[in-house]
């Protein structure tokens, strides 16, 4: 049961850096849209940008279930760096650079997106 949830939140970890890696670029695009005054460029990476944050949002939500269920399983906090404390090393460790992609992604994102 353990492998299948690391599995599977690995899985939805490396979905979502991609997905942030792509909102990244429609992030950049919309930005050329906007100082080139493309209204209709504009609407689109909008709309791109409107449906990449849903999936993300549905993948975090997936993402914190699995958490739960893994906190639960090993008797630790639901955070991914205590559950990456109570994984064997190998998968603590893939655990740890796939948070910290995701993060470096995020706050990049963030910039992009101010």
């Amino acid at each position: 049961m353990q492998t299948l949830q690391t599995d599977e939140l690995f899985h939805i970890l490396e979905r979502m850096v991609s997905l942030h890696r792509t909102l990244i670029g429609v992030l950049a695009e919309e930005y050329s849209h906007m100082t080139s005054i493309d209204v209709i460029g504009l609407r689109e990476t909008a709309q791109a940008k409107e449906v990449l944050v849903n999936e993300i949002w549905n993948l975090e939500q997936m993402r914190i279930k699995i958490s739960e269920g893994m906190a639960k399983n090993l008797n630790t906090d639901h955070t991914l760096e205590s559950i990456a404390s109570a994984l064997p090393q190998n998968a603590s460790e893939r655990l740890r650079v796939s948070r910290t992609a995701l993060q470096i992604l995020m706050d990049r994102a963030k910039e992009s997106n101010q």
